[in-house]
């Protein structure tokens, strides 16, 4: 597999399979892959992806992404024009942008991220972030380096951005506030807070039931939702969907209802 940036991603074999790290089942303090990477299991096609715990994420219950849209700015005003085909763009970084709000973004913190460009007069162009340059303090200007070249030339100081960080890079567990958040995935193993860790999105996944009526309580109880609070799943008769619950996937096994099951679930996060 062709490298797109910096970090080398390591296989068994060529058309997939386990990492050569300390597999998927092991927390690292080291980042070995891009946030975001991608592998299926070679065996029976589960898909994870390569995640960061901000805080601390446990196995069995949902991680979810605690960053968003924290760069929205005209482009500056130099240089003048950026041509169509340009796949290097620079982007101002305000004094309040970043993860953090200080406007600090370090080399290649936005890689796996995504910026959207307009000119305000065509569609707007939505990229993978591949590389980037750092910004040390309090603001300045970055180059990002993009999967692509844009389509349509952007006008320095007039044409905008948006820059959503790697939604994999910054995930969290038992959180409060967390109506405006996503779970992203399901841990393989329990990660403490700065760990990096291998994270289910697909596939057949065991998980930590909560709530009253847990998944699977009544009959034709069949979907699956990430509980507001410590990222348990609940029961799709418990969550309130008209207000934002999210479904993450279907019940697996066949116990009767009301009855304890072992809490097999079709996870269906990101393929």
């Amino acid at each position: 597999m062709a490298e797109i940036n910096s970090k080398n991603l390591q296989w068994n074999n060529p058309l997939g399979g386990l990492p050569l790290d300390n597999g998927l089942y092991k927390a690292t303090t080291d980042q070995k892959f891009h946030y975001g990477s991608r592998i299926i299991h070679p065996i029976d096609g589960r898909t994870f992806k390569y995640c960061h715990a901000t805080t601390e994420c446990q196995s069995g219950y949902g991680a979810r992404n605690y960053a968003g849209v924290n760069i929205s700015v005209l482009l500056p005003a130099t240089p003048a024009t950026i041509a169509a085909g340009t796949s290097k763009i620079t982007i101002t970084i305000a004094s309040g942008d970043g993860y953090a709000g200080d406007g600090v973004i370090a080399e290649d913190e936005l890689v796996g991220g995504y910026i959207v460009f307009g000119n305000q007069s065509e569609d707007p162009e939505n990229r993978l972030i591949i590389k980037n340059t750092a910004v040390a303090s309090g603001g300045g200007t970055s180059v990002v380096t993009i999967d692509g070249g844009i389509n349509a030339a952007l006008t320095g100081g007039t044409s905008y951005c948006e820059v959503l960080l790697n939604p994999y890079a910054h995930l969290v567990g038992n959180a409060t506030n967390d109506e405006y958040m996503t779970c992203m995935c399901l841990p393989a193993c329990n990660a403490a807070a700065t760990y990096n860790f291998w994270g289910l999105t697909y596939g057949i996944a065991w998980i930590t039931p909560t709530g009253a009526a847990q998944p699977g309580y009544t009959a034709n109880d069949r979907e699956v939702y990430c509980n507001q609070g410590n990222g348990a799943f609940m029961s799709g008769t418990t969550a309130v969907v008209e207000t934002g619950w999210q479904r993450v996937g279907t019940i697996l096994e066949r116990t009767a209802s009301a009855t304890t099951g072992a809490p097999f679930v079709l996870l269906q996060l990101s393929a």
